[in-house]
């Protein structure tokens, strides 16, 4: 008999809590740069602080936000891509994405980007690493300050490799709809519900693998830069190409959802299998030495970052489907406002850890670590959050939130 496939609620149903999460996630992480041991290579940051000698490891902090967080927000990202295109095709699609991405990149470009270049000037002067002369002119001492990672689009290179991704995928959909392979992906459509879970949860990591193998300073260290990597576009583009395929497996099997505590068992084996790997790429790049690895290193190093990081995140995902789709009000709002959230945390986060510093100095102090994280944290979010209403009946500020609502 064959079963009539329903088309599903949005994906956000079952996705705000996730969203909320990372949000959450992504402003702890911001507000404890400062703090962590072992910082992470490539990732300058407005204030320097002393090098902490207790955990936790911002290295490792880094690279589960690269592995589990950020492949789990672009899968979302094609998730609810594969929604729109699904129900109201790709030229809604394309359209949304222009609004809702494209134009609101470029404002923020104009905005926020000589903000960020300003505090960062402040914050240098302030921690002695260069002076207001060497910031105007871009000249600073390279024992300090490694202008190559100054220069770049900061927080908003997530945006920049959104629209890469968004981008390949509208020419992926557009080429399925020609004739031959439109054909090839009716007969795969077609095929048992567990034959394409199989495929799935085999197909996804090993795509992921292969651009490790390739590169896997991907997730091990920050690139600061104006235009999009390579090997960056690659592996977050498979993460948005895998949420396409989330979206299809909600459709045809659901039940997957419920092996959710299987898949996080098995991501946390992986990544403990790794950790000799893992441990010994990160400490070289932060002795600002190349580790040589062997082929076969290399391998098992990205399979277990692979499967590791989609055990988790899909595990997550799971979890959020079969036991987090009805979210209270307070989480609908929270997740409304996740994207302006991260667009203006990253100033206000910098200003405070700049404030907080300026104090502890003129007063004397030297507070605990842990203490300026959790000040800096609650007060970046409640300010990033307080910003949206209080800034909301501005001209510019309403035009952006109807375009990232939209």
């Amino acid at each position: 008999m064959t079963q009539t496939l329903k088309t599903p609620h949005p994906p956000s149903a079952h996705q705000h809590a996730m969203r909320v999460a990372g949000m959450l996630l992504v402003v702890a992480f911001h507000s404890g740069v400062p703090y962590f041991s072992h910082p992470v290579v490539g990732l300058l940051w407005a204030i320097r602080e002393q090098t902490p000698s207790t955990p936790p490891r911002g290295d490792w902090l880094f690279l589960l936000g690269y592995t589990v967080v950020l492949p789990l927000f672009f899968a979302m990202a094609g998730c609810g891509a594969e929604y729109t295109v699904h129900r109201f095709g790709l030229g809604r699609f394309v359209q949304t994405r222009w609004r809702s991405l494209v134009v609101v990149f470029l404002i923020s470009l104009v905005i926020l980007l000589p903000l960020m270049y300003l505090l960062w000037g402040i914050g240098m002067k302030l921690d002695g690493r260069a002076t207001w002369r060497q910031w105007w002119r871009m000249q600073y001492d390279k024992s300090l300050v490694n202008k190559n990672d100054l220069l770049g689009l900061a927080h908003l290179w997530f945006m920049s490799y959104l629209i890469v991704s968004s981008a390949a995928y509208a020419l992926i959909r557009a080429a399925i709809c020609r004739p031959p392979l439109k054909r090839l992906m009716q007969r795969i459509g077609k095929l048992n519900p567990r034959v394409l879970c199989v495929l799935f949860f085999t197909l996804v990591p090993l795509a992921t693998a292969g651009v490790l193998v390739w590169d896997d300073s991907v997730v091990m260290r920050f690139y600061n830069t104006f235009f999009p990597r390579l090997a960056q576009a690659c592996y977050f583009t498979c993460a948005f190409l895998t949420g396409t395929g989330v979206y299809h497996l909600l459709r045809r099997s659901p039940r997957w959802t419920r092996f959710w505590p299987m898949l996080f068992g098995l991501g946390a084996a992986a990544l403990y299998l790794g950790l000799p790997w893992i441990n010994s790429q990160l400490d070289g790049l932060s002795q600002h030495a190349r580790v040589t690895t062997s082929m076969s290193d290399r391998i098992v190093l990205a399979v277990c970052l692979s499967v590791g990081g989609w055990g988790i995140a899909l595990g997550a995902w799971g979890l959020a489907a079969t036991r987090l789709a009805h979210p209270d009000r307070a989480t609908l709002h929270f997740s409304a406002s996740a994207f302006w959230v991260y667009l203006v945390h990253v100033p206000i986060v910098v200003m405070l850890q700049i404030g907080l510093f300026a104090l502890e100095r003129s007063l004397g102090l030297a507070w605990p670590e842990m203490l300026k994280w959790g000040l800096v944290f609650a007060g970046g979010l409640g300010l990033s959050v307080a910003s949206e209403v209080r800034l909301k009946d501005l001209p510019i500020v309403r035009d952006l939130r109807i375009r990232l609502r939209g």
